[in-house]
């Protein structure tokens, strides 16, 4: 399978939680680093590479020293604030389905109370179960390849402090250079609602950071927003790659999802999608 590291992206007040992650996961993987903003002394005695960045950095900024560091084929990157039971399965289910769809460049696993549930950004099922394809993922558990690494190694992230519409520049490189962006709802990451600052300061940097997207990127990025505003009503959607029989592509066969996507998880809490209906609890 193809090596991979984790970068677990830690602030005040969460590194505990961040050496825990780094303890379980070490074994599993090639090697972790934790971004921080903490005094060393806080980290002693942990077998990861540690990345200090000043306190001001937000999630953008650390994101940008994780990417400088980069050394492996793909990149995990774990919020200190997510949870899961056992992270060795996260991030083996991660390299399994890089390992098995070649044309996978993001991959996630779904998070609770994420602005794009599955409901929202499912495009349709592959035939590598239980991957979705999907139009873009959050970033609070995610992972790409070195192409996607590159990509995003060629933006300013000092406009961008807070970090949003970071995971949307790695979805668009990857639609738009004939890759696969998939969610595996079969690992499912715990994760409490909102954030710790100003969403309008962060949409505001935001705004300038999409400045450095491609026009192929913008294009396909504003395609898919439509798409995902059609998702969240009543439209129905007779293309034919989701209802033909005809593989759209040679061997990685969509099929329509069972259930109309655009009702799947409307009105449950937090926006999550469930099959069963049911709403995990509000962490």
């Amino acid at each position: 399978m193809p090596e991979l590291e984790v970068f677990i992206i830690s602030w005040t007040g969460q590194t505990e939680r961040a050496l825990s992650i780094a303890a379980q996961i070490k074994g599993a993987v090639s090697r972790v680093s934790i971004v921080h903003s903490e005094p060393p002394e806080l980290l002693a005695g942990t077998d990861a590479v540690l990345i200090g960045v000043p306190e001001d950095h937000f999630f953008g900024r650390k994101f940008s020293a994780a990417l400088s560091r980069r050394q492996y084929e793909l990149a995990l990157f774990i919020t200190a604030d997510a949870d899961h039971p056992d992270w060795r399965i996260v991030a083996l289910r991660c390299q399994e389905a890089f390992a098995k769809l070649p044309e996978l460049a993001v991959w996630s696993p779904k998070v609770w109370f994420s602005t794009w549930s599955l409901a929202k950004v499912w495009i349709a099922n592959l035939a590598v179960r239980p991957l979705r394809a999907v139009v873009m993922t959050d970033s609070i558990v995610w992972a790409f390849n070195s192409t996607i690494a590159e990509r995003l190694g060629r933006v300013d992230y000092n406009i961008n402090n807070y970090g949003y519409t970071i995971d949307t520049l790695a979805a668009m490189a990857a639609h738009t250079s004939g890759q696969v962006v998939a969610m595996d709802p079969g690992v499912e990451i715990a994760h409490p609602r909102g954030s710790g600052y100003s969403p309008d300061e962060a949409l505001e940097q935001a705004k300038a950071f999409i400045q450095q997207f491609s026009l192929g990127e913008k294009l396909v990025w504003e395609a898919f927003r439509e798409y995902m505003t059609l998702r969240r009503g009543n439209e129905q959607f007779p293309d034919p790659r989701l209802i033909s029989t005809t593989p759209y592509a040679l061997h990685h066969q969509l099929v329509r999802p069972p259930i109309t996507p655009a009702v799947i998880g409307e009105g449950q809490q937090g926006g999550t999608d469930r099959a069963d209906g049911e709403a995990p609890p509000d962490r």
